[in-house]
């Protein structure tokens, strides 16, 4: 799966990250395969995240069409949020 580099400003509803994103502790703040929404893009402007990761484009088109690819980062998105709203979610950073 390919990735690009883009600026929190362009991230958009629906991007996928393709790595990690960590404080400067080393703690993840926000895991990989997260599906971006309004509140996370918000959240990494407000904590100084100038840079993400993101899986390429034609994700849009494998969402639409119900790829497997995207299922499987789907079901990780759940496990992630499930990870996240055990330890108190992205608030307790």
């Amino acid at each position: 799966m390919t990735m690009k580099s883009v600026t929190t400003t362009e991230c958009k509803e629906g991007d996928i990250l393709a790595e990690d994103i960590v404080n400067m502790y080393g703690a993840t703040i926000v895991a990989e395969n997260t599906v971006l929404n309004s509140y996370i893009i918000n959240r990494l402007t407000e904590l100084g995240v100038q840079q993400v990761k993101i899986h390429d484009e034609y994700m849009e088109t494998d969402r639409r069409n119900g790829s497997h690819i995207y299922q499987q980062i789907k079901g990780k998105y759940k496990e992630s949020m499930l990870v996240d709203l055990y330890f108190g979610g992205i608030n307790s950073v």
